[in-house]
């Protein structure tokens, strides 16, 4: 997943608003939790995007603010993370 086995992360963002990032990783695994409180709209976009270190984007995961605030803040499950294509990236998927 890693090319050249280049450290990877993942940038948090709300409405194109960097919130939080993660440390950088080889091995693509992050257990790492993050609280972000905000004030923004239920309509608000989260987007989830793992990176390698030299920028380059594996994928994307966008959700809606209002599915965090039906489930509590909390979500559980896999999801798929997308490529620039809009298909999902049969490597990779991200885990709540």
């Amino acid at each position: 997943i890693c090319a050249n086995r280049n450290p990877a992360y993942v940038t948090i963002k709300i409405d194109n608003q960097k919130f939080a990032k993660t440390s950088q990783e080889i091995n693509c695994v992050w257990n790492q939790t993050f609280q972000i409180h905000c004030a923004n709209p239920a309509d608000s976009c989260i987007t989830i995007t793992l990176k390698a270190s030299c920028s380059f984007v594996l994928g994307k995961f966008d959700m809606q603010a209002h599915q965090l605030l039906k489930k509590g803040g909390f979500i559980n499950g896999f999801f798929p993370i997308l490529m620039d294509n809009g298909k999902p990236n049969p490597k990779l998927k991200l885990k709540f």
